[in-house]
């Protein structure tokens, strides 16, 4: 993974030289983390990918519960607990899944739609065998209403068709949640996060190792990118270590008026991860300063394009619009398959430029041709180039992404690990149902 940073017409040449002092204290925070190698700090998470324990536990689940008949994994869960995992999913098997019927797949099953949900139980129901299906659901806190509510439909799909099959349930939780003391007393499979870690940055925890190695990913790989890249992250020098380089432009942009940071990918099977990234921006830095008066609100808006059927559709914007926006160029540099514009064409006439070239030599083309009109109407843009489409590059990508988001965070004033404003929706949606359930018929 390369990051590349074109700050020339917005944002001073000397900016990682004068600025550094901001960020310095908090790479020594992850720093100290990474050497004492434990979960009690917030920043724990950075510890994950080496955490062999974490692994051997992973292992053994998947050695228990994955059986050659294996077809489809329902993941129940939502927000942190399934984004990362859909990412490197997606970024593996989307191509897969739309061709051919390779199995096992996972089907994600985030909120309560039921038009949804009665697709997917269709989908359980017409199963032969329960070794043909496995349900994990997913909570950090055990109490994510529309996880519990999934799952509890699920298990009565299950057990309506096959009485009660426990062992086909793997359930992931906090260490100290009720919802995991519940399911060790019915003999389903428990694994834990550990409470330091949020769901937002827990995709290197069970919360995504246990889907993805069911799936038939080596997990070992995308641990690997996620721990060089922490080393990377964690340099002293802000000139060596991409996540403080990047941290440092974004918080100036943001500054400068510049309050919209937009992931623009040029490889529409990484959307998802473009989604996931946007979770862990927004509930990091989306928030009030504390000790401030009057109260001082920070927030850096983050926005998802994929390249280049956006800029069909927001190009005007982000080029004609307003200049309140930081962009991010995502796009991997080696190709898989490359397909050729047939020699022998049927309109010849039409765009000659074409001839003799590939579609992904048109897709460069076009990522270069955006960088140009950016450049030209005086738009701040970053790149970051993955040097392929594989676990060990998605791995590095979200570490950096993360250790990013803690020093932008850290930057700005505001803790990047709590998120009360979410809570806030949560505990008036228990109070409605609640109020709902006590009112008279």
């Amino acid at each position: 993974m390369k990051l590349i940073t074109n700050t020339a017409k917005a944002i001073s040449s000397t900016l990682i030289e004068t600025q550094s002092f901001a960020v310095h204290p908090h790479i020594q925070t992850v720093r100290s983390v990474l050497a004492i190698g434990n979960y009690e700090a917030p920043e724990a998470s950075v510890n994950l990918p080496t955490d062999e324990g974490l692994l051997m536990a992973v292992e053994d689940v998947v050695k228990n519960t994955k059986t050659p008949t294996l077809k489809y994994i329902f993941l129940i869960g939502i927000g942190g607990s399934n984004l990362g995992t859909k990412a490197i999913y997606e970024a593996m098997f989307l191509t897969r899944d739309v061709v051919g019927k390779t199995y096992p797949k996972i089907i994600f099953v985030d909120t309560n739609n039921s038009a949804l949900l009665e697709s997917y139980l269709t989908l359980l129901k017409s199963l032969e065998d329960p070794d043909e299906y496995l349900l994990i659901s997913i909570s950090k806190s055990g109490g994510t209403t529309e996880t519990i509510a999934n799952t509890e439909i699920f298990l009565a799909t299950v057990a309506q068709k096959w009485s009660s099959r426990p062992e086909r349930l793997i359930i992931i939780s906090d260490s100290r949640s009720p919802y995991l003391e519940m399911a060790q007393t019915i003999g389903a499979h428990c694994l834990t996060i550990p409470p330091q870690v949020g769901g937002r940055y827990s995709v290197f925890s069970a919360v995504g190792l246990v889907p993805l190695a069911l799936a038939g990913l080596d997990i070992q790989e995308l641990r690997r990118g996620a721990e060089t890249m922490a080393t990377t992250c964690s340099h002293p020098e802000v000139s060596q270590n991409p996540a403080a380089t990047s941290a440092l432009i974004q918080v100036q942009a943001y500054r400068a008026g510049k309050n919209i940071h937009d992931l623009f990918i040029f490889n529409s099977e990484l959307e998802s991860l473009g989604k996931w990234w946007r979770q862990l921006l927004g509930e990091s830095v989306g928030k009030s300063v504390p000790n401030t008066s009057p109260v001082e609100t920070v927030g850096i808006m983050p926005t998802v394009s994929i390249g280049s059927t956006d800029l069909h559709s927001v190009g005007q914007l982000y080029l004609g619009g307003p200049n309140d926006k930081i962009t991010t160029f995502l796009s991997v540099k080696s190709k898989a398959t490359d397909i050729p514009i047939p020699f022998k064409r049927t309109f010849p006439k039409l765009l000659p430029m074409i001839n003799n070239r590939t579609t992904g030599s048109i897709m460069d083309a076009i990522l270069e041709g955006t960088k140009v009109a950016y450049n030209e109407n005086n738009r701040l843009f970053m790149e970051i180039q993955l040097d392929g489409l594989s676990l060990y590059e998605l791995g590095a990508f979200m570490q950096f992404k993360m250790i990013e988001t803690m020093y932008t965070a850290r930057i700005l004033g505001v803790n990047p690990f709590d998120q009360p404003n979410v809570e806030s929706y949560k505990v008036k949606t228990k109070q409605i149902l609640e109020t709902k359930n006590n009112s008279p018929t």
